[in-house]
C-alpha cells in the first residue's frame, strides 16, 4: 500500500463510525505487521502506518494538559479569590505591644490571689495552701513546673528574724513610672539598710547563694521563702506578678532580696530576654526608661543582679551609665553572666559600685549528683579565696540538695553568709 492509499485510510477513519473505526485501525495494524523491518527506516522506504496510530490521543492529552494549566493560572490569578482556601488555619488577634511605662507602672491582672501569710512561716511547718489557678506575670500566664509534694524533701526552716519592713520612706522618691530607690539626705543607702546581717566567725571562709528567678512560679517561690534558710539570698523576677508583696514576704522571713535585671544576650532574639530589658541598639533614653521601669517594681531590695546579658555587659560603654545610675541611687549589683569580668570590674572600679561576681552556677545540669558536685566546688573556692558566691534556679532537687548541704558547713569550718556580705566596692582616691 502506498503512501497516498495509507492518509487515506487514515481519513476515511478519522470520518468512520466507531465499529468502522475499529475495523479500520485492525486492517492498518495487520498490514503494519505484514511490511518487512526494513521499510520502518526513516532513510529507506516508506513509514510503517502503526507509526501514526499514536499521534492523535496523544496530542489529545497534551492540548488537555495546556487547556488545564492555563485555567488553573487564571484562577490563581483572579483578585478576591482566596489561593489558601481549604487549608486548616489558626487565626489570632495579637494585640500591638505596650509601651514599657505602661507595661510594669501599673499592677497586672491577678488571676491568683496575692501572697497572704506576711509572717515567718514556723519551723516544720509546711508552705500554706493557695487557692488553685493559673500562675501569672506580667504580660503573660506562667504555669507551675513543680508541685508541692516536690519540695517534700527540703528539712523545715530554721528558726529567722524578720528583717525591717520595707520601704524606708527617706529611701524612696516617686519617678515617672513608680517610686524608686535613692540615697536619703543622710548618706544612707538602700542597699546596706535593706542588707541582711552576716555573722560568720573571723577568719572562716564565706559562701553566699542566690536563688534567682522567682515570682514566676508560686510554689517555688513559697518554698524558697519558707523553707531555706534566711542566709540564703533570693532574687525576683521584675516580670513576676504581685512582686511588692513576695518581697515582702521574703524580707518576713529574714531574706535580703534583689531583683533580676534583663539584658540583651548572645543569640538574640532566639534568647529573648523580654521587654524591659537593656539593649546595645536602642537609645540610651530608651534604656533608662527601661532601667526605671525594673527599679520600680518593688521596694526594698538592695540590689540588681543581672539575667542573661552576654552582649550588653561586653560593652563598656553602656556598662558604665549603667553602674552610675546604680551607684547615684544606692544599690548593689551581682554579675551572674560569665565571660563579663573584664568590662564589669573595670567599670565597677571606676564608679565604685558595690559588686559581688557569681562563682559557679550550681544546676546547670540539675540532678542531684551534679549540685553535689558544684557545692564541693564552691566549698574549695571559698577555703581558696576565702569567699564564694553561687547561683541556682528554684528546683526542687537543686534546693533539697543545698539546703541538705548547708546543715553540714558549720561543721566544716565555713560560713553561710548573705551576698551582700561578699560585695566589694572600690575605695575613691
Amino acid at each position: 500500500m502506498g503512501l497516498a492509499d495509507r492518509l487515506g485510510a487514515l481519513m476515511r477513519r478519522k470520518g468512520a463510525p466507531d465499529d468502522e473505526e475499529d475495523e479500520e485501525s485492525s486492517e492498518i495494524e495487520i498490514e503494519d505487521d505484514a511490511e518487512p523491518d526494513g521499510d520502518d527506516s526513516p532513510t529507506g522506504g516508506e513509514p510503517a502506518p502503526g507509526r501514526l496510530a499514536w499521534i492523535r490521543p496523544v496530542a489529545i492529552a497534551a492540548a488537555a494538559v495546556a487547556v488545564v494549566s492555563v485555567l488553573s493560572l487564571a484562577v490563581w490569578l483572579l483578585p478576591g479569590v482566596d489561593q489558601r482556601a481549604g487549608i486548616p488555619r489558626v487565626v489570632m488577634d495579637v494585640p500591638a505591644p505596650a509601651k514599657v511605662e505602661n507595661l510594669v507602672a501599673q499592677e497586672p491582672a491577678r488571676t491568683t490571689s496575692a501572697p497572704a501569710a506576711l509572717t515567718p512561716a514556723a519551723p516544720g511547718s509546711a508552705p500554706p495552701e493557695r487557692p488553685a489557678g493559673p500562675e501569672t506575670a506580667v504580660a503573660s500566664t506562667l504555669v507551675s513546673p513543680a508541685s508541692v509534694v516536690a519540695f517534700a524533701q527540703l528539712p523545715p526552716k530554721p528558726p529567722a528574724k524578720p528583717l525591717s519592713e520595707v520601704p524606708d520612706p527617706a529611701l524612696v522618691e516617686q519617678g515617672p513610672q513608680g517610686p524608686l530607690p535613692r540615697i536619703d539626705g543622710k548618706g544612707r543607702q538602700p542597699w546596706r539598710v535593706y542588707a541582711a546581717q552576716a555573722a560568720a566567725p573571723q577568719g572562716w571562709p564565706r559562701v553566699g547563694i542566690l536563688i534567682e528567678g522567682l515570682g514566676m512560679s508560686r510554689i517555688e517561690t513559697e518554698a524558697a521563702i519558707d523553707r531555706l534558710p534566711a542566709a540564703v539570698s533570693l532574687a525576683f523576677s521584675p516580670y513576676a506578678a504581685d512582686l511588692a508583696a513576695w518581697t515582702a514576704r521574703a524580707r518576713q522571713n529574714g531574706h535580703e532580696t534583689f531583683l533580676g535585671l534583663p539584658l540583651e544576650p548572645d543569640r538574640f532574639p532566639v534568647r529573648d530576654p523580654g521587654p524591659l530589658a537593656l539593649m546595645t541598639a536602642v537609645a540610651a533614653t530608651e534604656n533608662v526608661k527601661r532601667l526605671e521601669a525594673v527599679l520600680s517594681r518593688a521596694p526594698g531590695y538592695v540590689g540588681l543582679t543581672s539575667y542573661m546579658g552576654e552582649r550588653f555587659l561586653a560593652a563598656g560603654q553602656q556598662v558604665r551609665p549603667l553602674f552610675q545610675s546604680l551607684k547615684a541611687r544606692g544599690l548593689a549589683f551581682i554579675d551572674a553572666t560569665p565571660g563579663s569580668a573584664a568590662v564589669v570590674d573595670k567599670a565597677g572600679q571606676e564608679v565604685r559600685l558595690p559588686l559581688a561576681r557569681v562563682r559557679l552556677r550550681l544546676d546547670d545540669t540539675p540532678s542531684r549528683v551534679a549540685v553535689d558536685l558544684r557545692l564541693s566546688e564552691l566549698e574549695a573556692a571559698a577555703r581558696r579565696d576565702g569567699k564564694a558566691l553561687g547561683i541556682a534556679q528554684p528546683y526542687p532537687a537543686t534546693m533539697e540538695r543545698i539546703a541538705h548541704w548547708m546543715r553540714g558547713l558549720e561543721a566544716k569550718g565555713i560560713a553561710l553568709v548573705p551576698a551582700t556580705a561578699l560585695l566589694e566596692e572600690a575605695k575613691g582616691p
